[in-house]
């Protein structure tokens, strides 16, 4: 399963805004709008492995799942192989899943000071992609032999029809679970979970700050597209709280910030579907969309560092560390085999370590001396994925602006 973490979730995305501990003066309004963008094609496995995401994501065919899965040839297919003492179990061929696309989200935020020291501000993200998906067989050397023997015994038609099956499995798959060759593209937009925070910051002196943030989230994501082979999610449609804490210490020409937050989502009902790389299993398995699943656990933690540098007047140069975990959330329903939902449990959990550099442009102080006309603060940076299991492995780009008044 594919999950967009800007959305509340994870593929994990990192805090490439840097630490903001002050909170608005009171009255004072701000409007934000932030976007990350990603290339897919390469992950972390579930064992921390960097690879192509092709690498990761198989499918044995099984002579079984051949035979059960085509109507037409099902019965021909299945004399055959038993003729040349193919077992069921036998593992013909491997589907490799290729991936290739791009994710982006336009997040945009709102705040007011309620007070001098205490604000609120909603987030709000929208996700857009367009992924496709293809499947190419290679055969197991079981499935080379026997070809080669079909030939040899001058059954060339049913070395025909055997690998003419085989191309069809994934298309057969497909159709007996309602979707079609289309699936395998996937273009389409939808609603993240919105975020409402508070930001508490007591006592702020001048070259310290320090905040307390509790936030909690709204179930306000689409339900996942259940007529595409890629199930994408854009939030985890699940009710939770939070906690978070930012301090920003700032120098002459120099400010180091560090955060945390921690969020416990509610136990609550969502929609899951296998994960591509399910092996072993009936292929239809893999296309079976359950609405109503229930959930709990799932805990995250984000850990976040950055150091500022003014290099001119208004211009930083920024560098940061980002560290995101998600505990594994627990899948529990009935439409799925017990497999299924373990194997989607295991791929929930979830961890990514990222090196962030960018620069950022700040007006305020300007602005308040009468030398600039618009309090803003834009920035733009690059976000390079170190270390991670079950997350993208892919370089992205993300850029913030925000106008305060």
């Amino acid at each position: 399963m594919v999950y967009i973490s800007f959305a509340a979730n994870a593929q994990l995305v990192p805090n490439y805004i840097s630490v903001q501990a002050r909170s608005l003066p009171q009255g004072r309004w701000l409007v934000g709008y932030n976007q990350f963008k990603t290339p897919v094609g390469s992950n972390f496995d579930s064992y921390g492995k960097y690879d192509a995401f092709s690498e990761q994501k198989k499918m044995h065919l099984k002579a079984q799942t051949l035979i059960q899965d085509d109507p037409l040839r099902g019965p021909a297919l299945e004399g055959l192989l038993s003729s040349y003492n193919v077992q069921s179990s036998t593992v013909l061929g491997t589907y490799d899943i290729y991936l290739k696309g791009d994710i982006a989200a336009d997040i945009f935020t709102i705040g007011y000071g309620i007070s001098d020291t205490l604000g609120i501000y909603i987030t709000a993200p929208y996700l857009k992609w367009d992924m496709q998906t293809a499947f190419v067989f290679k055969k197991s050397e079981k499935m080379i032999q026997l070809l080669n023997q079909l030939k040899q015994d001058g059954q060339a038609q049913a070395a025909v029809d055997l690998e003419t099956g085989v191309s069809a499995g994934v298309v057969n798959a497909l159709q007996k679970n309602g979707l079609s060759s289309e699936s395998l593209n996937s273009k389409s937009q939808a609603l993240g979970d919105i975020q409402i925070n508070l930001k508490w910051a007591k006592d702020c002196q001048e070259d310290l700050c320090t905040s307390i943030d509790p936030f909690i989230i709204l179930p306000t994501a689409n339900k996942m597209n259940s007529n595409t082979i890629l199930p994408i999610k854009s939030g985890d449609r699940r009710w939770a709280v939070g906690l978070g804490s930012s301090s920003l210490w700032s120098f002459s020409k120099m400010s180091s910030g560090l955060s945390f937050n921690i969020q416990y989502p509610l136990p609550g009902k969502t929609e899951a579907r296998p994960p591509l790389n399910t092996l072993s299993t009936q292929q239809s398995s893999l296309f079976t969309y359950d609405d109503n699943v229930s959930v709990k656990n799932g805990l995250k933690l984000n850990l976040h560092a950055d150091q500022s540098l003014i290099l001119y007047k208004t211009i930083s140069f920024n560098l940061g560390l980002d560290y995101q975990k998600k505990w594994a959330t627990e899948y529990s329903g009935d439409l799925l085999s017990s497999d299924d939902y373990a194997k989607i449990s295991d791929e929930s959990e979830q961890e990514l370590t990222t090196f962030i550099a960018g620069l950022s442009l700040n007006s305020l102080d300007l602005f308040l001396k009468n030398k600039f006309v618009i309090p803003m603060q834009v920035g733009l940076s690059g976000q390079w994925p170190l270390a991670g299991i079950n997350t993208s492995a892919d370089f992205s780009v993300a850029g913030n602006i925000y106008f305060f008044f």
